[in-house]
């Protein structure tokens, strides 16, 4: 029905739309989304000529509406168009709002006219306002008065430009409801709109615009669940993200963890997740190789539903949690997902939920062979006294150097027992480890040592 070749639109030296190139075909209903100023509605009013391209083409049924031989405004009457702020005639009665255009323009008899409208506005439920007048109306009356007009022309393709956006919040549903019933007769619509539930629910296909054109699009099951590209994932999810770039062996970890912790306070995350994040921050980024530049990110949604650390790496096709390092178990002990993605670089993605129980992490033949050769096992030399804190109960814990051991009592589930290992750092005050408990997420963060060597604290949270 539509399609749309290198399009492009500029106003003077500012390019708001950088080159698009779409189809819409017959019956599809496309929701156009994205943030404020990516040229949404500039594209919308681009494809019935409102707002000319700069360059491109567009054409509507074989039609090439650039051509200047081409008639625009025969061409308008089977696009309809909806606007933001309603345009109806404010001196006309409603009935005389839907019946001026079919008599003028489509040379309908009058009696005719004012069957359809009648119809029309029987139909989104406003057929007691036909002797009404504009300023008699709600915003959401005004805006389904202009639905019906627009469909009273005959239109092949209805085009909505942001049609719920200058409503009342309770006069949205009206509206919508009535753009869900012309979707289920199978009109084919373009809309505009930024409300993401409706979007969901009534397209068959959704356009993410973004960096001057379409940067993302698919149904509406991808686009919301499982959107490829970052930029959409954050629109989609309105994600809130902390990220840190390693470039050489001596960044500063310290840095790091404090700007995490910081951003952790400013955006009210409980103890609990704060902690998690730490905690797979560190031990993913003590795993990434430091000889090429590296980068790790933490991020979630608004309503807080899901947790992701990310980290990306150079270097061959590498995946670092695949190790026999302590911190690899950790990270997928405590993850409810980990997977691992090679293209340019390498990149990991960790993730939970809140208050999703974690995995016991138990260790190999190896593991425990590694740590009984470096003197760590059996735990049998340092003991900490009963320390309590967060959702759960803790006992007496034993801890060799670089490893601690939590047993939480917190349900009638029994004791959960997960080891962490530590790092050393140059100036060999301390050893940063953690843990979590599967049930109630009790968490050990950090181990110090003492200049005497002694193990100083284990913190809770």
């Amino acid at each position: 029905m539509i399609t749309v070749q290198n399009l492009k639109k500029s106003y003077g030296d500012l390019e708001v739309i950088k080159g698009i190139t779409a189809t819409i075909e017959k019956g599809e209903v496309i929701t156009i989304i994205g943030p404020s100023g990516t040229g949404k509605s500039t594209f919308l009013r681009a494809l019935n000529m409102l707002d000319p391209p700069t360059e491109g083409t567009i054409e509507f049924d074989g039609q090439n509406l650039m051509d200047k031989k081409t008639n625009i405004n025969e061409v308008r009457k089977k696009m309809g168009m909806v606007f933001q702020n309603f345009n109806l005639f404010a001196h006309l009665s409603i009935l005389d709002n839907l019946t001026v255009g079919q008599t003028k323009l489509l040379n309908i008899p009058k009696s005719e006219a004012e069957k359809t409208a009648r119809e029309l506005l029987q139909m989104v439920g406003l057929a007691e306002k036909a002797k009404a007048y504009p300023d008699q109306l709600s915003g959401g009356q005004k805006q389904r008065v202009a639905i019906a007009r627009c469909l009273s022309m005959k239109p092949d393709i209805m085009l909505f430009d942001e049609p719920t956006s200058a409503l009342d919040p309770t006069m949205v549903g009206e509206v919508t409801a009535v753009i869900k019933k012309l979707a289920q007769a199978g009109m084919t619509m373009a809309i505009v709109t930024h409300e993401m539930d409706f979007a969901k629910n009534v397209s068959t296909r959704i356009m993410y615009m973004d960096e001057g054109g379409i940067y993302e699009e698919g149904s509406p099951e991808v686009i919301f669940t499982n959107p490829k590209r970052d930029k959409t994932r954050a629109f989609i999810h309105r994600i809130k993200s902390f990220h840190y770039t390693i470039g050489s062996e001596g960044y500063d970890f310290i840095e790091m963890i404090n700007n995490l912790i910081g951003f952790c306070s400013v955006n009210a995350l409980n103890k609990a997740n704060s902690y998690n994040a730490e905690l797979m921050v560190e031990e993913l980024t003590n795993l990434l190789p430091k000889t090429q530049a590296a980068g790790i990110s933490f991020s979630f949604p608004e309503n807080q539903s899901l947790y992701t650390v990310t980290a990306e790496y150079g270097g061959e096709n590498r995946n670092v949690l695949n190790s026999d390092d302590l911190g690899a178990a950790i990270i997928k002990g405590a993850a409810e997902s980990v997977t691992h993605e090679y293209g340019e670089c390498n990149h990991i993605t960790v993730s939970w939920s809140p208050g999703a129980k974690r995995r016991e992490i138990t260790m190999t033949e190896q593991e425990k062979k590694i740590l009984e050769q470096e003197g760590k096992l059996p735990l049998e030399d340092e003991k900490l006294d009963e320390v309590s804190g967060g959702t759960g109960e803790s006992e007496k814990v034993q801890l060799p150097l670089d490893c601690a051991l939590l047993v939480c009592k917190c349900s009638t589930e029994g004791n959960v027992t997960v080891y962490a290992n530590g790092s050393v750092y140059e100036n060999g005050t301390m050893v940063y480890g953690g843990c979590c408990c599967k049930v109630c997420n009790a968490f050990a963060a950090m181990v110090t040592k003492e200049p005497n060597g002694k193990i100083g604290m284990i913190r809770y949270g």
